[in-house]
């Protein structure tokens, strides 16, 4: 089975190419008169993977259909017809999400380019999905140290793992990043640098800063804290992801390992608690651990040829 092409499109020209690249290259391609159509076609026709949308006089609507769309359906591959591109509707098509653009009047030699990466695309993630068919476990471990911006870079390499080697929905890796983001954190200020919480109600030596800040600045410049190591490690095994974060710290103090209260300070343990199917503690408390049972999606296993 191949994947459908969703065009919205009104010009003549246009859907003549189009029409004529598809039925010599034997895709099923599919018109509908605007973005409503497309997105009620999109939500009962798991066959569709690719959408072109022409957005010439309805660059609001082109670009809201493209947020729901993403949001929707994540893994959607949309495509823009515009004959003339403004640098403020690059940016935010961009930001949500555009696969690509197509000037029109649409040539055929720039249509076969786009759908050719669109392809590759396509055939990529087919490969990754028969993959992990055959992977029985993976485990990888990160190491990293307390600096500015190391929890950004630590959350962007799991979510690459967890894309390349899971078939789990965007929604769960959301889900599954924040309880690592919150538990990375704490890793890092109470474990790494040994911040207390209460020194955020305290003012810090510039405006605008709390103690927290002052001194989570201070520490990082300390080769006693900055030199302290933060292991991750990572294993996916029969369908359970288990996750673990251990700092060289001295460990979470009893009350705060408990985060059942909903107190201020808690919120990051018991917001993972809530997310994670089971949560565990080291003796030490420097080392946390939760699971997370994967829920596969229905990922159509077409491929276009």
């Amino acid at each position: 089975m191949k994947q459908k092409i969703l065009l919205v499109e009104k010009s003549e020209n246009n859907l003549r190419t189009i029409r004529d690249y598809c039925r010599k290259e034997e895709i099923p391609c599919v018109v509908v008169a605007d973005s409503d159509a497309a997105l009620s076609l999109i939500d009962t026709d798991q066959n569709i993977g690719i959408v072109l949308f022409s957005c010439d006089k309805e660059t609001e609507d082109g670009l809201e259909f493209l947020h729901i769309c993403q949001c929707n359906h994540p893994e959607m591959h949309v495509v823009f017809i515009a004959s003339t591109i403004q640098h403020a509707m690059l940016v935010r098509a961009i930001r949500n999400g555009v696969f690509d653009f197509l000037k029109s009047p649409v040539s055929l030699d720039e249509l076969t380019i786009v759908l050719a990466r669109v392809k590759k695309r396509l055939n990529d993630r087919a490969f990754q999905n028969n993959a992990v068919n055959y992977i029985n476990k993976i485990h990888v471990e990160l190491v990293f140290h307390p600096a500015y911006g190391c929890i950004d870079l630590m959350r962007q390499a799991v979510n690459d793992f967890l894309s390349h080697y899971t078939q789990i929905n965007s929604k769960l890796t959301q889900n599954i990043l924040l309880a690592l983001g919150e538990a990375a954190q704490n890793a890092l200020d109470h474990g790494s640098l040994e911040l207390e919480s209460s020194m955020k109600d305290l003012p810090g030596e510039e405006e605008g800063e709390t103690m927290f800040d002052s001194v989570k600045r201070q520490r990082f410049e300390i080769p006693y804290y900055k030199n302290r190591k933060i292991l991750i490690q990572i294993t996916l095994e029969a369908g359970i992801l288990e996750i673990s974060v251990q700092d060289q710290g001295t460990g979470y103090k009893v009350k705060i390992r408990e985060a059942a209260s909903g107190k201020v300070y808690g919120m990051g343990l018991m917001l993972i608690r809530n997310i994670a199917d089971s949560v565990q503690f080291n003796d030490t408390g420097n080392k946390i651990t939760f699971r997370k049972k994967l829920i596969e999606p229905e990922i159509p296993t077409a491929v276009l040829r």
